[in-house]
């Protein structure tokens, strides 16, 4: 029983690392909006930009950017 915890732990940490490297924070974004859109109500931003490893203020101009698109 504890392999297959750590064995999905781990599964799930290297998909969030393939996801950081492999996405720009813009497609982070917009993957994590369309997963998830709920969590933008829930959590606070400076938390979901900490998740996507970028900064609260690039994040506020991504979400400005997008949102005059």
């Amino acid at each position: 029983m504890g392999r297959l915890v750590v064995e999905s732990e781990f599964l799930s940490s290297e998909r969030h690392s393939r996801y950081l490297r492999d996405l720009s924070a813009t497609d982070r974004y917009l993957q994590l909006l369309d997963d998830d859109p709920e969590l933008f109500q829930r959590v606070p931003l400076n938390y979901l930009a900490t998740y996507l490893q970028i900064a609260p203020e690039t994040l506020s101009r991504i979400r400005k950017k997008i949102s005059r698109n």
